[in-house]
């Protein structure tokens, strides 16, 4: 199998798509031309491959044999290229159902973890797989927990209620996912667990940010009075982005805009549910 044979064809509206296919070609596994985006691909490519198994797992066409492979196998067919071991491993009984999971674990959520507008009628979105969505909402649970979790405990702990209860922000991320999951479904049931993927991941990235601010925070050398203010500050900082993520997202997403509206007004119930 020559390289110059394959062509791969990827979701140009994934950031992470584009991002590896690119690398594939910038390091010699594929041809400049061996990189075919999903939303324009040619008439002749699009007769070879199963358009509806591609919007889910990446399809790649070897244009000697006109054999085609989908998902994680077609990343395994241009690596073991040149490192044949590659193939035995990830083919093997063992390593092969966890590769493949996780291969669909990323592929059903990748629209959450980073959407896109469409783009008219070719459209690379996965189907909606809600067993990958549960098991995602749980992982960003967890992630949650331990990431705000972390940054209440050094910081709020005295100054909010419930601090000892178990796993009290694995709680409220539940309670806010219900909260905001019975009015989408109200607004429009199809695009529930379209929206709780994004609510969701909303949380991890202000998660994440906290975890930012806990670490330059630890170095910095400041008086208590003033460490109390860029606390503040950060908690602030953190919400004003999350807000705006989920707008973006409300428009990219075309979910209904009162959504918006209840977000904040979980967030205000949640001040004071929480702060004494």
């Amino acid at each position: 199998m020559k390289h110059k044979d394959l062509k791969i064809v990827y979701d140009a509206d994934c950031p992470m798509c584009n991002w590896y296919t690119g690398q594939f070609v910038k390091h010699g596994f594929l041809e400049k031309e061996g990189r075919e985006p999903y939303q324009n691909i040619g008439p002749y490519t699009k007769t070879q491959i199963d358009m509806d198994r591609a919007r889910n797992h990446i399809a790649l066409w070897n244009k000697e044999t006109g054999k085609v492979t989908y998902g994680y196998e077609s990343l395994v067919e241009i690596l073991s290229q040149r490192w044949q071991w590659i193939k035995t491993v990830a083919t093997s009984k063992v390593v092969a159902p966890f590769i493949s999971m996780l291969y669909d674990f990323i592929s059903y959520n990748r629209k959450v973890i980073a959407p896109s507008a469409p783009r008219g009628f070719l459209n690379c979105i996965p189907d909606r797989n809600i067993k990958m969505r549960v098991v995602f909402l749980v992982i960003c649970m967890f992630a949650v927990e331990y990431t705000a979790g972390m940054y209440f405990a050094r910081y709020f702990s005295g100054v909010t209620r419930y601090a000892d209860l178990p796993f009290r922000e694995s709680i409220l991320f539940l309670s806010q996912l219900l909260f905001q999951g019975v009015l989408a479904w109200f607004w429009n049931r199809n695009m529930v667990w379209d929206y709780l993927g994004n609510v969701a991941f909303i949380s991890v990235l202000g998660g994440m940010m906290m975890v930012g601010f806990y670490l330059v925070l630890q170095f910095l050398p400041i008086d208590t009075n003033t460490l109390q203010i860029l606390v503040g500050a950060g908690l602030g900082a953190v919400v004003m982005f999350m807000f705006l993520e989920h707008n973006r997202r409300i428009k990219i997403g075309n979910f209904n805009k009162n959504l918006s509206y209840s977000w904040v007004i979980f967030r205000i119930l949640l001040f004071f549910i929480i702060f004494r």
